[in-house]
């Protein structure tokens, strides 16, 4: 039986062990800029492309017919696979999801105008615009 091809993000030390168990299971396409991320042995390809070049990676990812995508203990491709499900429809965080909780400031405006309770918070762009005021 032929395994799915599925792309990972991120192959450092902390995601080794869990891409070394996707590749039991699946072909892995790795992306991580280090190329000697420990991770890059237990892939069946490893593309050294940044995380901020989507459309290169989404044509990647075209182009091996991808058909899930994996990150493990990293925040940094986030936005990046919110993007990439929402572009290639796969199941997982869509793009306008993941840009509100990503998002600090709108996040918190969105608890606050659900009524849940927080701390009390403020954006820098508020304080920077009140001490005009006050000059």
């Amino acid at each position: 039986m032929k395994k799915i091809k599925v792309a990972c993000f991120g192959l450092g030390f902390d995601q080794k062990k869990l891409i070394k168990k996707l590749s039991k299971i699946y072909n892995v396409i790795g992306f991580d800029t280090n190329s000697e991320a420990p991770g890059i042995k237990y892939v069946q390809k490893h593309h050294n492309t940044p995380f901020n070049e989507q459309k290169k990676i989404l044509n990647i990812l075209k182009k091996e017919k991808i058909q899930k995508i994996y990150s493990f203990a990293t925040e940094a491709p986030q936005l990046l696979i919110g993007y990439l499900n929402s572009s290639l429809n796969l199941k997982g965080i869509k793009y306008h999801q993941i840009s509100k909780v990503s998002n600090k400031l709108k996040f918190r405006n969105i608890l606050k105008k659900n009524k849940i309770t927080q701390p009390n918070f403020f954006s820098y762009s508020e304080v920077k615009k009140k001490k005009k005021l006050k000059k």
